[in-house]
């Protein structure tokens, strides 16, 4: 089990891949993760399960290590551009487990506007707890829906 972030629409998702290979070191004793100073990629790859997390028929799994102004940028522009075909993109973040239907997780939603995304906003959903209420067993799935400057809600 593990918490992952997803890109979720309507509309068929493509993948993204760095445009090249960057070293990539995690240290779990420092809490660090060195990426060669690396501003502008992160990966989109296919999700399976997107069913079991949303409504929205394509899903694919993002993968960045750490959020920098170049990446979220990157993922905004790809988010705008998808939102030329659909009324809203999904950025979750969800705890992958099978929990049985008495144990569905809580959801927490918000929306925001395409042009008013920030890398604070990137960097807070990549960074929440999947269990915020130690009280709970119930994980927290968390889902960002993005609009285009005047889309729903």
């Amino acid at each position: 089990m593990s918490f992952c972030l997803l890109l979720s629409a309507d509309v068929p998702l493509p993948e993204v891949h760095p445009s090249q290979e960057y070293p990539l070191h995690i240290d779990l004793d420092r809490g660090t993760v060195e990426d060669g100073g690396a501003d502008d990629n992160f990966s989109l790859w296919p999700f399976p399960e997107a069913e079991l997390y949303t409504s929205q028929s394509h899903a694919m799994e993002l993968e960045c290590h750490l959020w920098t102004p170049g990446r979220a940028r990157l993922l905004q522009e790809y988010i705008r551009q998808r939102l030329q075909e659909t009324s809203q993109v999904c950025l979750w973040a969800v705890w992958l487990s099978g929990c049985p239907e008495e144990e569905r997780p809580i959801l927490k939603t918000a929306t925001v506007d395409v042009d008013a995304l920030t890398v604070e906003d990137f960097r807070q959903l990549a960074e929440v707890s999947p269990f915020p209420d130690r009280n709970h067993d119930r994980p927290t799935h968390y889902c960002l829906r993005i609009v285009r400057s005047g889309g729903g809600t």
